[in-house]
């Protein structure tokens, strides 16, 4: 763990360290009107010592509960607005030291059939030309890249609606998490905060138990975690929130039970639909030839991306051990793995917060995915 720990320590410096800096945030959010126009800016910060080509291009972006990030061509999905955003600069150079504002235009259609929320990003890439000193073979380079999210809102319309898909509570050796899977269903961007009110069997209220605020987009899902290591073992009902803005609140009723031994973390595949299984498909013995049964190695790991192509071409900003895994109709992107779960939990933050928000803790079987 050690290793692991200076490793995302050097990740962390890396991004801080920087040669292109984005200095006003990377999300600009805007509610307007159809046929609407309104400009908005991206602050630019070379601050290396030498002069800095930095490439400006748009992505569609989407995210899922399972930990897969898609940066997809612009107008892929139903609700870009990449159509819409006039950028007024593709390519620049920036001298030493030098301070830049790069202008951007949304130009809202004229359709009042649009409703909700429409987004999508720019790209902010700092080029890295090629090295003629560099040794045959393969080498590694770091590439700094920023995602600046624009995000569009017709007005106040546009239906809003989450839905509750899966839960699960991890307990191990110090504490009890309780792990909530949100859909946004509806038309618009919803933030939301995800808390348990909890009773005893005596209906007693033992506490309010809430995760970190979120955010989703429509045809995106996310999973929020929320401690429990206050609850001592027993079963209990709770009332189960996701409280957004605008007075907007989800919720359902619901049962837990925190056990007093340790519990075998559900598996995250697409086919897990029932949150009340014990025991998942990848769990089970897989028959081999001549009909013996072996159970599949499992290991864990903390995706920050997933690409249908081998993204080994791909860079990724301040990530000095990137794991590529083979899964079959899937590559993905790992910064660390461990047989034990919970052992990635402290790092997982550290991720986010070093520019992968939506890095989380992936399942894998080592039957079914090849590392290199």
């Amino acid at each position: 763990m050690k290793y692991l720990f200076l490793v995302f320590s050097l990740l962390i410096n890396h991004a801080l360290l920087a040669s292109i800096l984005i200095y006003n945030g990377l999300s600009h959010e805007n509610t307007t009107n159809s046929g609407a126009t309104y400009q908005r800016y991206i602050e630019i910060h070379n601050n290396s010592d030498k002069e800095e080509s930095v490439l400006i291009y748009q992505k569609d972006y989407s995210f899922n509960h399972f930990g897969e990030t898609q940066y997809l061509d612009p107008g892929s999905l139903t609700r870009s607005n990449a159509s819409w955003i006039e950028l007024s600069q593709n390519l620049i150079n920036m001298q030493p030291g030098e301070k830049l504002t790069v202008p951007f235009r949304v130009n809202v259609p004229d359709d009042k059939s649009l409703s909700g929320t429409y987004w999508s990003i720019i790209m902010v890439e700092k080029i890295v030309p090629p090295d003629p000193n560099r040794p045959p073979g393969i080498s590694v380079r770091s590439v700094v890249r920023y995602g600046i999210q624009v995000i569009t809102h017709i007005g106040n319309g546009g239906e809003r609606n989450l839905n509750f898909i899966g839960t699960e509570l991890i307990k191990n050796d110090t504490s009890t998490y309780y792990y909530v899977t949100i859909e946004n269903t509806g038309e618009r961007m919803l933030r939301h905060t995800v808390a348990l009110d909890v009773y005893d069997g005596e209906g007693n209220n033992v506490g309010m138990f809430s995760a970190k605020n979120n955010r989703t987009f429509p045809g995106t899902s996310v999973r929020s975690v929320i401690d429990l290591s206050a609850l001592p073992p027993d079963t209990y009902t709770a009332l189960l929130v996701a409280d957004c803005e605008n007075d907007d609140i989800f919720g359902t009723n619901i049962t837990i039970e925190v056990p007093t031994e340790f519990t075998q973390p559900l598996s995250q595949d697409r086919n897990n639909t029932s949150v009340e299984e014990q025991v998942s498909d990848e769990q089970k013995p897989m028959p081999e030839k001549g009909g013996e049964s072996k159970q599949p190695i499992t290991i864990f790991g903390i995706q920050v991306a997933s690409n249908p192509t081998d993204p080994s071409h791909l860079q990724f900003p301040g990530l000095d051990n990137t794991i590529i895994c083979n899964c079959g109709n899937v590559y993905r992107v790992l910064t660390a793995t461990s047989v034990n779960r919970s052992e990635l939990l402290p790092l997982l933050e550290e991720v986010r917060a070093s520019g992968y928000p939506d890095a989380w803790i992936v399942k894998m079987d080592t039957s079914e995915c090849v590392c290199n």
